[in-house]
């Protein structure tokens, strides 16, 4: 018993011991300030390939760092928001945008919901009209029966 709880404290210190962490913090000091506010945008609307659903300026993964020293030394460069894209889009593919543009091999992410939406409305219209159907007819054949109930009542009443 006391080497299985031995076994669980060393997997558990050595599973704390492979983590990396690196410094988030570290951001590329620019002098401009727009130039400042447009790296902080770019790194922004890039993700993170490692970090599902963060950004590279959220980001603490290694891969995430090199991509935001890249960044910078593109802007440094002379190289535009588009080209920086472009340039990590043939790295990374259109998954490396928060914001993928509309092309064959994205059309499913972009229409994707508004055919689910659709497809979503269409059995809510057939449900409610088969509902309705069903309700109505029910109701309508049980004021019949009633009617022909109270009929048959009022006739045997008559003859007694």
């Amino acid at each position: 018993m006391m080497r299985i709880l031995l076994t669980c404290l060393l997997l558990l210190i050595s599973a704390h011991a492979g983590a990396i962490v690196t410094d988030n913090t570290t951001v590329p000091h620019f002098d401009d300030p727009a130039v400042r506010a447009r790296y902080q945008a770019l790194t922004e609307q890039l993700r993170c390939v490692i970090c599902l659903n963060q950004t590279i300026a959220s980001s603490t993964a290694p891969l995430a760092l090199d991509m935001r020293i890249m960044v910078a030394e593109k802007i440094r460069a002379g190289y535009s928001d588009e080209q920086i894209k472009a340039i990590l889009v043939d790295r990374y593919g259109t998954f490396v945008l928060y914001k993928p543009p509309f092309s064959m091999a994205t059309w499913a992410l972009w229409l994707g919901p508004v055919a689910l939406l659709a497809c979503g409305l269409l059995i809510a219209l057939v449900v409610l009209r088969r509902r309705r159907r069903v309700s109505v007819e029910p109701v309508h054949l049980d004021h019949e029966r009633l009617a022909q109930v109270l009929a048959e009542q009022d006739a045997e009443e008559h003859q007694q």
